[in-house]
């Protein structure tokens, strides 16, 4: 018998049934293609911003006039690495850039207090605190600074990444305060409230993401705390971070 007669007595249903199956063939393998966990293989892994890249955005911000946009992502910068050259030189700026010149120097009464006296900012640092273990101290003429972790048991363990303490010699009480009116609330301008911290006022605050500070100044000392949140809002922090601050001493 002719080919064409067999075809020709095909049934036009069969037809039809053949062609569905082969249409539902072709777009399941079209979704098969496009499934998540075959796209997953492609894709790129996000890589974690660095200190260097976010102290860039710093400079940029600060080029571009965004004092505050500027101060957050210093701030940032240092908290990943705290001797990031390019995020101190953006902190700097800001300071200077707000600061009053300063008056002529006058002889400073002893009766001032021990606190206008010179004394080497590593001296004034924290590097033993109940519940975290701490690194190197890293140290120049004007600052100091110790980074750390909550040990197993702690409050903080599991709620803590990192911590970072800091002393700087702004060499007058005048210059510590405006530090931390221009400095710290710029870059930590949520959740703000206040401590006391073994008899000085401290700005306790937040950058809504990430960080609580604590910020306060004894003479010419500015003392910083800050804690970076392992994934909680970090104003749940604030008390941990008030509490560590509080083992700066209260004399040098």
């Amino acid at each position: 018998m002719p080919r064409d007669g067999v075809l020709s007595r095909f049934p036009r249903w069969a037809w039809a049934a053949i062609a569905i199956v082969v249409l539902a063939a072709v777009i399941g393998g079209i979704a098969a293609l496009s499934a998540p966990g075959r796209r997953a293989a492609v894709e790129a892994p996000v890589t974690p911003i660095t200190a260097s890249e976010l102290a860039a955005q710093a400079r940029a911000a600060l080029a571009s006039g965004d004092e505050t946009g500027a101060a957050d992502l210093a701030g940032r910068a240092l908290v990943l690495d705290p001797n990031d050259a390019d995020a101190r030189a953006v902190r700097d700026s800001l300071d200077g850039a707000d600061e009053e010149p300063d008056a002529p120097a006058t002889a400073t009464p002893a009766a001032a207090g021990p606190w206008l006296a010179a004394h080497p900012p590593r001296s004034l640092l924290v590097t033993n605190a109940a519940g975290y273990s701490f690194g190197t101290v890293q140290a120049s003429a004007t600052d100091a600074e110790i980074s750390g972790q909550p040990t197993a048991g702690s409050p903080g363990e599991g709620r803590i990444q990192r911590v970072q303490l800091s002393v700087h010699d702004r060499g007058s009480a005048a210059s510590a305060a405006a530090f931390a009116e221009t400095v710290s609330k710029k870059s930590y301008a949520q959740d703000v409230t206040s401590a006391d911290v073994r008899g000085a006022k401290a700005y306790v605050a937040t950058d809504g993401t990430l960080l609580a500070a604590v910020e306060f100044a004894r003479g010419r000392y500015v003392f910083e705390v800050v804690v970076t949140s392992a994934g909680e809002p970090p104003a749940a922090l604030r008390d941990l971070a008030v509490e560590l601050a509080r083992a700066f001493p209260a004399t040098p």
